[in-house]
């Protein structure tokens, strides 16, 4: 028996109502986000997220305490399987994004994500990757929620790879409070899919289809213990915040080579 998809008729239908959204989101980026104050960016930035999820038709369960945002200083970490995965965040915990600056280059979805004001971090240059720091330490400060993905890349979600120490060392330079959320995704009968992973050279529109061609998911979203990261080492945050990821999500914790630092130095 083949695997069971979406029909044409309703494929069709959710990549028009995505197409619809995604002009919905180019308006509020263009005429209401820049002018909101930053509790009503928050409530924006939310409300769009969770219809995104309903129109893929994206089931979003939440385990466990997610932070109080905005107007604290938190900063969300976990691991990255799918673009989707951001939304998924969101639509509990609006946030700013740490994200590699090549997503400022795609149509559409480059121009919203620097609207909303994502940090974007070019790791290839030291003294763009310093000054991207200071952003998100001043970001920090000011109350936003600023999300990172640690592990500097996706994956099919079967794992969790190391997480780069230097991409923590802004929550510890802002006294920030780090919470993990752990994220898998679940096909119709609640099995581990890897539908929505977003890897290797896939591109963005093959993703989106493959996606609207699924009958349903579920996006499982856990929330681990707040870890105060002031005066912490940093490559201890990254230990501690990957093990708890990893528990979160019953998979073994990442293997660290004896003496091998948890990333590259900022």
């Amino acid at each position: 028996m083949g695997t069971k998809t979406s029909g044409v008729p309703t494929r069709i239908l959710r990549l028009l109502r995505l197409l619809l959204h995604a002009g919905w989101a180019f308006v509020l980026g263009t005429f209401v986000y820049p002018r909101a104050d930053q509790v009503r960016q928050a409530q924006l930035l939310g409300g769009w997220s969770r219809k995104l999820l309903e129109i893929l038709n994206i089931k979003l369960l939440v385990h466990g305490r997610p932070p109080k945002v905005p107007g604290r200083r938190v900063v969300i970490v976990g691991n990255h399987v799918s673009w989707v995965d951001v939304f998924a965040v969101d639509a509990v915990c609006p946030s700013r994004f740490v994200a590699k600056s090549e997503i400022r280059a795609w149509p559409l979805a480059g121009w919203l994500a620097a609207r909303v004001g994502t940090l974007f971090i070019d790791r290839g240059r030291r003294h763009a990757t310093a000054r991207t720091n200071a952003s998100i330490i001043e970001a920090i400060r000011a109350g936003d929620c600023v999300a990172i993905y640690p592990e500097g890349s996706t994956t099919d979600g079967s794992l969790v790879k190391p997480f780069h120490a230097s991409l923590l060392q802004p929550a510890v330079d802002a006294g920030a409070t780090v919470h993990t959320a752990a994220l898998r995704y679940l096909d119709a009968e609640g099995r581990p899919t890897t539908t929505a992973a977003y890897i290797d050279n896939m591109s963005l529109h093959t993703s989106v289809l493959q996606i609207i061609r699924e009958p349903a998911l579920t996006a499982e979203l856990t929330f681990g213990a707040p870890i105060r990261a002031e005066g912490m080492d940093r490559r201890e945050l990254a230990r501690l915040t990957e093990q708890a990821t990893a528990r979160s999500l019953g998979l073994p914790p990442p293997h660290r080579q004896p003496g091998k630092p948890s990333g590259p130095r900022a």
